[in-house]
């Protein structure tokens, strides 16, 4: 299993973030047995990468890795502690262990394909052909190239560049919305 270092915290598209967060409800454990219990999590579940995204005074915990295949992500913004929070993603990762060790694979991989990052991708992002969300400038791109396939002067049709139209609107709303 590779860990890569931990990261300033980068949320997943497409999922939301808490308005409201409880609060914490005690010390519960300090930072380096929750990391001894994340790493036995992660290894009892067979993750092959892991990456965690902490820390600075966002409170919230995101674990990425790859599992099956899979790029996977559990985001949790639920406490205005990030060592509870920390303490979810732990709790869940030792759900899906559970799962696998008990031979539910079935029931493992429906939960894995709600965790998959692609899951939570705007659905402009596939219509562009993209597996996550693009800087501007590729996102620019790729719409000129489907302008030029898709305009009804050379060849595409009316409907076709419709669609090119609302999906680039609603790409480049989410581009004006972003920080």
């Amino acid at each position: 299993m590779h860990i890569g270092p931990d990261t300033p915290l980068r949320w997943p598209p497409g999922v939301d973030r808490k308005a409201n967060r409880l609060k914490s409800y005690g010390r519960g454990w300090g930072t380096v047995s929750a990391r001894q219990e994340y790493l036995k999590a992660l290894g009892d579940l067979g993750v092959a990468w892991a990456q965690l995204s902490m820390g600075g005074s966002d409170p919230g915990v995101v674990c990425y890795f790859d599992i099956y295949g899979n790029r996977c992500a559990i985001a949790v913004d639920e406490y205005d502690s990030s060592v509870n929070n920390f303490q979810i993603v732990i709790g869940i990762l030792r759900g899906l262990a559970n799962l696998l060790a008990s031979n539910q694979d079935r029931l493992l991989r429906d939960h894995i394909r709600k965790l998959r990052l692609d899951a939570h991708l705007p659905e402009w992002c596939g219509f562009f052909g993209f597996k996550e969300i693009p800087e501007r400038a590729l996102l620019e791109k790729a719409h000129r190239k489907l302008v030029l396939e898709s305009h009804p002067d050379r060849g595409g049709s009316t409907e076709r560049m419709l669609d090119v139209n609302h999906q680039i609107a609603a790409a480049r709303a989410y581009y004006d919305r972003a920080p």
